[in-house]
């Protein structure tokens, strides 16, 4: 009812014109989907539906640029808020302290929309790009972690909590990082190490199958000519 309310007036919530709850409904809507998009760092789809949100606001001739103003205010808030969350407020654009007594002193709406966009813009792709730096960092823990205890009994559930992610999440984002699941990487590992030593040392193939892991030798026997398209016994000879 305040939103609605002219300077002074006194106004009951029943009063407010079903438009205009229908038009805040939908603009509620639409920042939820905003920053969705923003926190996934896609600046494209932001943009858009900031400018959706602006032109909805803007629609109604009614409605001042202080009333404006007021309406996007809560949404650059949490909008800079998420690039607090994801650690980019040294980015140049978000360097400003005083961000708020800037957006606060915009006086014409086609700078708000403008000054709006690109912090979006800014803070969008601050975002993408520290989800791939984190990503980069996590699949590299991962594969180290691997390439370090690939002769134990490794678990996709022991590398998940390595990285402190949900075994169902990790193995969607393992695939997706490095191109292989975590079982295959972990036999590409495991296989190339069975290659070294059967060329290196003196060690059985049994003995190499129990060095890098695995309990079987005819499980390890199968996979490795799988692999290579030769036994271990063909490539020691």
């Amino acid at each position: 009812a305040i939103k609605y309310a002219e300077e002074k007036e006194i106004i009951h919530i029943n009063d407010i014109p079903e438009e205009q709850i229908a038009i805040t409904n939908s603009i509620e809507k639409q920042v939820k989907m905003l920053m969705e998009k923003a926190s996934s760092g896609d600046t494209g789809d932001s943009r858009a539906i900031f400018i959706q949100i602006y032109d909805d606001l803007c629609e109604n001739n009614k409605n001042s640029i202080e009333f404006i103003k007021g309406e996007l205010l809560e949404l650059m808030v949490m909008i800079h808020r998420l690039a607090i969350d994801y650690g980019i407020e040294e980015n140049e654009t978000l360097q400003n302290n005083n961000y708020l007594r800037e957006y606060l002193g915009l006086n014409e709406k086609l700078l708000i929309k403008s000054w709006c966009l690109g912090r979006i813009e800014a803070i969008t792709k601050g975002i993408k790009a520290a989800k791939a730096n984190r990503c980069h960092y996590l699949a590299t823990a991962a594969k180290d972690y691997i390439d370090s205890h690939y002769n134990e009994e490794l678990s996709l559930e022991d590398v998940s909590k390595e990285v402190n992610l949900s075994p169902q999440y990790f193995s969607r984002f393992f695939k997706s990082e490095t191109g292989y699941n975590f079982i295959d990487y972990l036999t590409q590992v495991r296989i190339s190490k069975a290659i070294e030593l059967l060329k290196e040392t003196n060690l059985s193939v049994k003995e190499v199958c129990y060095t890098i892991g695995y309990n079987d030798p005819n499980y390890f026997s199968r996979i490795f000519k799988k692999i290579t398209g030769y036994s271990p016994s063909d490539h020691k000879n």
